[in-house]
C-alpha cells in the first residue's frame, strides 16, 4: 500500500475514467514488485554470502563484490548442485570410497554395449512419452483453467437480478402507486365497471420533462407517489410501489452547477475594446457541467468522507452530456410526505436550481428485496444542456451486498484462490516472454492472447480486493442506518458489472486459446497451416483494397454528391437507381443538381458497379491466396498420439507415484542404527 500511495501522489497526472483501467494495472505491477522485493533481497545475500566463503574472503562481504563471470557462474552452478540435493563426489575421498569407483570403472570397460536397435526403440519410446506429456500439460491445463471461470462466472445470478431490474422499471413507470397522483378522485364504480377517472393536470412523467419547470412539477407528484406508498402501513414499513421491496431512507437529490469560472475565458480582450466573445459573437456564456472531481488522485484531500468515496470507488452517473459524482448541493427527503411536499415548495422558490447555471439533477433511490437478499440502485438523472430541452436517463441496477452466499460460494472462494496463483504465474511467464522478444511480442498470436489473459485476470483480482472493500463499508453503513437513511450503492454496482465484464473477457480469451487444442486434430492441423500459409497474402490484399476503397471514395465524392458514401448495402444502390431510372426516363440528361443534397442518377450506377468490381476482385484475390498456400503445403506429421500411449503413459505415472509413497514409507519405518562402531 505504501508503494501504492508513493506512485498514486508522485504522478499528479491528468486523470480521466477511460484511463482508471491503465493506472490499475500499473499499480498492480508495482505492487507486485514491491512484494517481490523481499524475495529479491534475500537471495541477494545470500549470493554474497555465498561468495564470501567460496573465495575465502575474510572482512566484509562488500570486498568480493568484483569478481569473475567464470568464478560467479562456478559458484552458481555449485550451490545449484547444493540446492537440488546433489552430493559433490570430493567430499568422501575415502580408501572404500576410492575402490568402488575404481571397481566401477573397470566393470565398465569390459562390459558390452547394448545394441543399436535397442537404443533406437528406448530414444523412440522417451520421444513418445515426451509427446504423451506435452499433450497432457497443454490439454489438461486449458480444461482446467476453462472450469475454474466457469465456476466464477456462475456465482452471479444473473436471471434474478434481471427480473428485479425489470420488474423495478415497470414500477417506476406504470406502478399502482402512482395512480394517486396520475388520477384526480377516486373510484367508487360497482365491481365489474370500470372507472371514468379524469388525468391530473400537474401530474408529469419522468421522461415526459423538457423544462426545468417540469422536473419541479414531477418531483411534486411522480416522485411523491413514489417515495411515500399511499397506504399507511405499508408506507410505515418503507415498502415500494407494487412491490414486496423496502425502500432504504429516503430519496437523494442532487444538482450540478456550472463553475462561473469558466466563462472568464470569453472575458478576454483581443484588442483594446474587443473581447474573444464578440470576436465570436457570443452574447453570453453557457458552458456545459464538467466534473471537476480528481478521481483515484484524490488521496489525502481535505474533503469529507463522501467526496472520498465518490472519488476512489467511481461512484458516478454517466450521462448523455457529462458525468456526475460529487456535489455538494444535495437534498435528502423527510419521513412524512407533507414535509417532503413543503420542502419541495421551498426549494423552488428559492430557486434551488438556477435557471442559467443548473446542467443536471439527479434523484437516487436504494430498494431491499428481502426474499432475494439483493439491492437495487436507481438513479433518475435529468440533464438540462446550455442550449434547450431535457435528456432523461433512468437506470436501474441490482446486487448483491455479499458476494459469497451459500455452499457454492465457497468452491468459487477457492477458485478465486486458485485464481490468483494462477495470475502470479502469468505475471511470471509473462514479464519473461516480453523481456526476451520486446517488440516482436504482436508477431504471435498466441503469445498476445496469454498477455491479454495477464491483464484481465490481474485487473479481476485487484477489482475484487477493491470491491470486498467497499461492500465492507457499505454493510457497515447499513447497520448504522438501520434502513432509515438513505445509503448509495452506485459503486458497488459499478464494480460488479466491471467484474463481470473481467470475466467474460478471461472466457472469451480463453476460449480462443482452447482452439489450440485443434491442433492435436489432423483435419483442423492442414486447415491451420493452410490459414498461417496464406496469412501474409491475405494482409497484403486487404491492405491494398483498403487504400483502392478510399481512392473509390475520394472519387465518387469528387464526381457525384458528398452523400453517395453514405453506408448503403448492394441491394438498397440497385433499388435506388431502378427507381430514379422509372421516375427519370431517360435518365441521363435528367441528372440531378449537387446543391439539392440527393444522389444523381449516375452516382447511384457509379456506386453500384464499384461495389460489383471491389467484390469480385477481392474474391479473386483471396482465392488465389490461399489456392497458392494449399498448393505449397507441405503435409507436415502432427502429434500422432494413441489411447495407448496415453494409457500407458498414465500407468507409469501412476506406478513411479506408488513407488514414491513407498519409498517415503520405507524410510519413516526403519529403525535407527545405534550400533557403535
Amino acid at each position: 500500500m505504501c508503494c501504492m500511495v508513493l506512485v498514486v501522489r508522485g504522478s499528479r497526472m491528468p486523470m480521466d475514467y477511460c484511463a482508471v483501467w491503465l493506472h490499475i494495472i500499473y499499480m498492480t505491477l508495482c505492487f507486485s514488485m514491491f512484494v517481490m522485493q523481499p524475495l529479491v533481497v534475500v537471495i541477494y545475500t545470500l549470493y554474497k554470502v555465498c561468495m564470501y566463503r567460496w573465495l575465502g574472503c575474510r572482512g566484509c562481504i562488500s570486498d568480493c563484490v568484483t569478481v569473475p563471470l567464470d568464478q560467479v557462474v562456478a559458484i552458481w552452478n555449485r550451490y545449484q548442485t547444493v540446492l537440488r540435493g546433489y552430493k559433490e563426489r570430493s567430499e568422501d575421498m575415502s580408501n572404500e570410497k576410492l575402490l568402488e569407483e575404481r571397481q566401477r570403472t573397470r566393470d565398465l570397460r569390459f562390459a558390452h554395449p547394448p545394441g543399436e536397435d535397442y537404443l533406437l526403440r528406448c530414444r523412440e519410446k522417451e520421444a513418445q512419452r515426451d509427446k504423451v506429456s506435452s499433450l497432457f500439460q497443454s490439454v489438461l491445463g486449458l480444461v482446467l483453467m476453462l472450469a475454474l471461470l466457469l465456476v466464477i462466472a456462475s456465482n452471479s445470478n444473473v436471471s434474478e437480478r434481471y427480473m428485479l431490474n425489470a420488474s423495478t422499471l415497470t414500477a417506476l413507470e406504470n406502478g399502482s402507486c402512482l395512480d394517486r397522483e396520475k388520477y384526480q378522485g377516486s373510484c367508487h364504480a360497482p365491481y365489474g365497471e370500470a372507472c371514468n377517472l379524469t388525468e391530473n393536470e400537474d401530474y408529469m412523467r419522468f421522461r415526459s420533462i423538457v423544462t426545468k419547470e417540469d422536473w419541479w412539477k414531477w418531483a411534486s407528484s411522480e416522485l411523491i407517489a413514489l417515495a411515500y406508498n399511499a397506504d399507511r402501513a405499508f408506507s410505515q414499513f418503507g415498502v415500494f410501489c407494487d412491490s414486496s421491496s423496502v425502500l432504504i431512507g429516503r430519496p437523494r437529490i442532487r444538482k450540478y452547477d456550472i463553475n462561473p469560472e469558466e466563462c472568464e475565458a470569453a472575458k478576454y480582450l483581443v484588442t483594446s475594446n474587443r473581447s474573444l466573445a464578440d470576436l465570436l459573437h457570443v452574447q453570453s456564456c453557457f458552458p456545459e457541467y464538467v466534473d471537476n472531481v480528481s478521481h483515484v488522485f484524490s488521496f489525502g484531500s481535505n474533503q469529507n468522507k463522501e467526496y472520498q468515496w465518490d472519488a476512489h470507488f467511481l461512484a458516478v452517473n454517466y450521462g448523455k452530456f457529462s458525468q456526475y459524482s460529487y456535489t455538494e448541493h444535495q437534498q435528502d427527503l423527510p419521513s412524512s410526505p407533507a414535509f417532503a411536499v413543503f420542502l419541495l415548495i421551498l426549494l423552488e422558490a428559492s430557486h434551488w436550481i438556477n435557471e442559467q447555471a443548473t446542467r443536471a439533477v439527479v434523484t437516487e433511490m436504494t430498494l431491499y428485496h428481502p426474499q432475494t437478499d439483493l439491492y437495487t440502485a436507481i438513479n433518475l438523472l435529468a440533464e438540462f444542456p446550455s442550449l434547450s430541452g431535457a435528456q432523461v436517463t433512468v437506470r436501474v441496477s441490482s446486487t448483491a451486498v455479499e458476494r459469497y452466499r451459500g455452499t457454492w460460494s465457497l468452491v468459487c472462494i477457492m477458485a478465486e484462490v486458485v485464481l490468483v496463483a494462477v495470475s502470479m504465474h502469468y505475471l511470471y511467464r509473462t514479464t519473461i516472454y516480453v523481456y526476451k522478444c520486446r517488440l516482436k511480442v504482436w508477431k504471435s498470436f498466441w503469445g498476445f492472447l496469454d498477455i491479454l489473459m495477464t491483464i484481465l485476470s490481474w485487473s479481476y483480482v485487484v477489482s475484487l480486493m477493491l470491491r470486498v472493500h467497499i461492500a465492507e463499508y457499505i454493510m457497515w453503513q447499513l447497520r448504522v442506518a438501520y434502513f432509515q437513511k438513505y445509503v448509495s450503492l452506485k459503486s458497488l454496482t459499478t464494480w460488479d458489472n466491471i467484474l463481470e465484464s473481467l470475466v467474460g473477457g478471461m472466457l472469451l480469451v480463453h476460449m480462443i486459446r482452447c482452439m489450440r487444442m485443434m491442433r492435436y486434430l489432423s483435419v483442423f492441423r492442414r486447415l491451420g497451416h493452410v490459414l498461417n500459409g496464406a496469412a501474409k497474402d491475405v494482409l497484403v490484399v486487404t491492405v491494398m483494397l483498403l487504400g483502392l476503397l478510399v481512392c473509390c471514395m475520394l472519387l465518387g465524392y469528387l464526381w457525384f454528391s458528398s452523400l453517395l458514401w453514405e453506408f448503403h448495402t448492394v441491394l438498397e444502390a440497385f433499388l435506388s437507381l431502378v427507381r430514379i431510372i422509372l421516375t427519370h426516363v431517360p435518365f441521363i440528361p435528367n441528372l440531378e443538381s449537387k446543391t439539392n443534397g440527393y444522389i444523381t442518377s449516375l452516382g447511384y450506377l457509379y456506386y453500384l458497379l464499384t461495389y460489383v468490381l471491389l467484390y469480385q476482385l477481392t474474391k479473386a484475390l483471396y482465392k488465389a491466396a490461399f489456392i497458392h498456400a494449399m498448393k505449397s503445403y507441405v503435409a507436415i506429421p502432427g502429434v500422432d498420439v494413441a489411447w495407448r500411449d496415453i494409457k500407458v503413459y498414465a500407468k507409469e505415472r501412476f506406478q513411479s507415484f506408488l513407488r514414491f509413497i513407498q519409498r517415503k514409507e520405507e524410510v519413516v519405518d526403519e529403525p535407527k542404527d545405534n550400533t557403535p562402531r
